[in-house]
């Protein structure tokens, strides 16, 4: 019975726990935890003390060789950094330069087996007294690249490779020397219905795993085995010997000290999963409501392999928090202690979602010989790792053994004795059957006659075959019956001895020289007249109602003469028409059998009705799911990235926020393109009304939602612009205070043009704060603060330039008061409605210094109704 040691740690605090399972029970030896902070401040005595571990493996015995990452780039150190030489060097000193013409500087990589985390573990490990065992570590979404893709069904030596090249194509930090290993996502009859397979890729940079090999090697011993932490939950649910058992989805949600695991399952499959940051300082009712948003957000897009009648309405939160028995039914919850856990209970009844508490500590078939510990929910994901390591199972996730395509074995020789013996067999073989072979030839001979003979026969009957054929296909799909028309067709034609037929002819595919009936079936008849006359009344019978199309020539003279003058040939077309046509020249007794239509009729129009009715419900679908897509874009905004703190607005550069506006630009391009197909569609009939409306109404949302947010990033595109100018003005005047230190007149001149450029930047980057303020763009608080600083700069710039001005005029005090112009009013802002600039002549974005005098700025808007002017500061 092997010992497994799972650790894992994060910001706050490592943990651990020692077990071994087995095919039924899984026994817990130890387990515990311990604070970052507080170790740390012991490595140092720990890195120097000389004393040996009793209870944990040396680390000296470790490979050093499998810590090794040949080709990696690593966080180096530079003792000396090389000049390099220039066409300048000629007046250096020569013996300078060439004495030493090539130098060289050493590169380190850090180690990490003295980091206060190893330390920490190692210290723990040794109270603990934990002796040896395999090493599994469970690794945190920080270390790791998640990669959700979408390959075909293909077959288990093949998907590797699979998911290896759409890795290498897809991801901008995957390269071939990381490892890579991934997990099937959905239920397992998923890929045969819809023969495609969900997976996710896991890999871990070189550095990364260097870090966690040494980290763990300089507190224990090199990891064994390196999973993922959040699918490992699942282990609870595909043990039989824990007696969780859930038929509907349900949401396993693990809380840590500074982040939280999410995994959504379906019976003992995983369908989703993911993870987030917590401030570890965070009120209990925060991390309740930070775990509430996470899991609505996860259930919106992890249910897509689920049946569609199936809802997720039920967690299953791992915590030491049980729900207190009530003694009386009118008991109130209102006793429960506020954590966490009752907290997180409380929010998820509003969304209808049931929460179960479960104690991983105390379940069936788990034996804990040891103290159960605080906060025993933290320790579910390392539960589960000693969970995957039962006799019948293995882990989801192994990034030192990944899933590999197997190698092709070396057939080589075997096949060369395979030809070989079967060369000498089919040598032996023949000479055996020689006789036996002749006897075949025979045959086959006799097999060759009869098969030209039923060649013959099928070129013989295969014409009025086909004919026969076409004839019960036109019927089929048409309705018309040959027979009915070849009856009409007699009605129609004019009494003998006017016409006499000479030819009635039926073609089930014409192939002539006529494009008007090309492919289409007809009835050939030739007939000899008595005159033009019964040919134009032959056309007018024919034609009657719509009856048939005539295709023919003019009649031509009729060279056999006998009272015939003329004779034609006609190609007649049965057209579709009305039955009351063809029942107006039909006896009468045929009209009183024939005044319900067909049953064929009927049965094709509800088809046609049900098959217009589901590509009206597909093309309503198409466009809703086209319209959906811009989600993905309004949920990408660079500064508004989960993981970040909850007060905190995450950093985002210009470039990023002008790349983002130019996908949301896109976005709103492609919807409206979609939206002019949509109503393409609705005019054509491909929609109905409703449908049209649900979709405009859908539309018109999407798009006012990317409008809001292309606001949005140009109030931020033009905030962080204004910043730019100002710090770039203020890093000019910092290096002109620096040249002013000589106290020289030139320098005393130059500060005071710089102090007079600067005060101009503040001014225009104001002004633009103001119609900012103005245009509802900003609200009051944040232009008062930005008027507060502003006030305070302005302040600054006049001292100085006071005190610049007192120290030229004491230099000249003749010119001082025509050379010296007057200091800016103190704490005088740019006005509140600034003059419209000249004609032709716009302020620009980002403006070199402007000229003495007053910058032009743009002409704000009218401010919206409602919103008070600024304040004059």
């Amino acid at each position: 019975m092997a010992r497994i040691l799972a650790v894992d740690w994060d910001g706050v605090e490592v943990r651990f726990v020692l077990g071994s399972i087995l095919k039924d029970r899984l026994i817990v030896s130890n387990v515990g935890s311990a604070p970052i902070e507080v170790a740390a401040e012991e490595a140092a005595a720990m890195a120097e003390s000389d004393e040996e571990d009793d209870f944990a493996p040396s680390v000296s015995d470790v490979d050093e060789d499998e810590n090794e990452d040949d080709g990696v780039v690593e966080t180096v150190e530079k003792e000396y950094i090389p000049r390099m030489p220039v066409a300048d060097d000629e007046d250096e000193d020569d013996e300078e330069t060439s004495s030493d013409p090539t130098v060289v500087s050493t590169v380190r990589k850090a180690s990490f087996k003295n980091s206060p985390i190893a330390t920490t573990l190692k210290k723990l490990l040794h109270q603990r007294r934990v002796g040896s065992a395999t090493l599994c570590y469970t690794a945190s979404r920080g270390d790791l690249d998640v990669m959700y893709m979408t390959i075909p069904n293909a077959s288990e030596s093949e998907t590797p490779e699979l998911i290896f090249n759409q890795a290498l194509r897809d991801s901008l930090t995957f390269n071939e020397n990381q490892p890579l290993d991934f997990m099937t996502l959905g239920t397992p009859d998923s890929p045969k219905k819809t023969g495609f397979r969900k997976v996710a890729a896991v890999s871990i940079a070189r550095d990364k795993l260097r870090r966690i090999r040494e980290t763990l090697a300089g507190a224990y011993h090199t990891p064994a085995k390196i999973e993922l932490r959040e699918p490992s939950l699942a282990e609870f649910l595909r043990a039989d010997f824990c007696g969780l058992s859930y038929e509907e989805p349900v949401m396993l949600v693990q809380e840590l000290c500074d982040e939280a695991n999410l995994t959504l399952c379906y019976q003992k499959s995983v369908l989703y999963f993911r993870s987030f940051k917590i401030l570890p300082d965070s009120t209990p009712a925060e991390r309740a409501e930070r775990i509430r948003e996470e899991i609505v957000r996860t259930l919106a897009v992890g249910i897509d392999d689920l049946p569609e009648d199936a809802t997720v309405n039920r967690a299953l939160f791992f915590t030491d928090y049980a729900r207190p028995k009530l003694e009386t039914e009118e008991a109130d919850d209102d006793d429960a202690p506020d954590c966490v856990a009752t907290i997180l209970e409380r929010l998820l009844e509003e969304e209808e979602i049931q929460l179960d508490f479960l104690n991983p500590f105390r379940l069936a078939g788990m034996r804990v010989k040891t103290q159960e510990p605080e906060c025993s929910g933290r320790y579910a994901s390392l539960i589960g790792v000693l969970l995957a390591e039962r006799p019948q199972n293995k882990p989801l996730v192994d990034l030192l053994h990944p899933h590999e395509k197997p190698k092709p074995p070396n057939f080589t020789l075997l096949f060369v004795a395979y030809f070989l013996v079967v060369i000498l067999a089919a040598a032996g073989f023949y000479f055996w059957n020689k006789s036996d072979l002749q006897k075949l030839n025979a045959e086959l001979d006799a097999l060759e006659k009869n098969r030209q003979q039923v060649i013959a026969e099928y070129n013989q009957k295969a014409p009025p075959f086909n004919v026969l054929m076409n004839a019960n296909n036109w019927q089929n799909r048409e309705g018309v019956i040959v027979l009915d028309e070849l009856r009409d067709i007699a009605t129609r034609l004019p009494k003998s001895p006017d016409l006499v037929v000479t030819r009635l002819a039926y073609m089930a595919r014409y192939t002539g020289n006529v494009s008007q009936i090309q492919g289409r079936p007809v009835f050939i008849i030739s007939a000899k007249i008595t005159g033009l006359d019964v040919y134009r009344q032959f056309k007018l019978n024919m034609e009657y109602g719509g009856a048939h199309k005539v295709v023919s020539n003019l009649p031509t003279n009729n060279p056999g003469g006998g009272g015939y003058t003329h004779m034609f040939e006609a190609f007649i077309v049965c057209q579709r028409r009305n039955f009351n046509s063809l029942l107006a020249v039909q006896p009468n007794e045929i009209k009183q059998i024939s005044g319900n239509p067909p049953e064929y009729y009927v049965e094709r129009e509800k088809e046609q009705k049900r098959l217009i009715a589901e590509a009206q419900e597909k093309n309503f679908k198409d466009a809703s799911a086209l319209a959906e897509n811009s989600n993905e874009i309004l949920n990408g905004d660079p500064a508004a990235s989960p993981g970040e703190g909850e007060g905190e607005t995450p950093a985002s550069t210009i470039e990023q926020d002008k790349e983002y506006y130019q996908k949301l630009v896109q976005v709103q391009a492609e919807l409206q393109k979609n939206f002019a197909n949509v109503r393409n569609l609705a005019n054509n009939g491909a929609l109905t009304t409703e449908q049209f409306n649900n979709l405009r109404a859908l539309y018109n949302g999407k798009n006012a939602e990317i409008a809001k947010k292309q606001q949005a990033v140009s109030v931020r595109v033009q905030v962080k612009t204004d910043e730019a100018l100002l710090e770039n003005s203020r890093k000019t005047l910092d290096s002109v205070r620096e040249e002013a230190k000589a106290a020289t007149p030139q320098a005393d001149e130059k500060l005071r043009q710089t102090l007079l450029q600067y005060r101009r930047v503040l001014e225009y980057v104001f002004q633009r704060t103001q119609l900012r303020l103005q245009n509802g763009l900003i609200d009051q608080k944040v232009f008062d603060e930005a008027k507060d600083k502003y006030l305070k700069e302005v302040e600054e710039v006049v001292k100085e330039f006071n005190e610049v001005s007192a120290r030229i005029g004491a230099r000249n005090p003749q010119n001082a008061a025509q050379q010296q112009p007057a200091a800016p009013a103190e704490g005088q802002p740019a006005p509140e409605q600034p003059a419209a600039p000249a004609e032709g002549q716009p302020a620009p974005e980002q403006p070199a210094a402007p000229a003495e005098g007053q910058p032009a700025p743009e002409q704000p808007a009218a401010p919206a109704e409602g919103q008070p002017a600024p304040e004059q500061p």
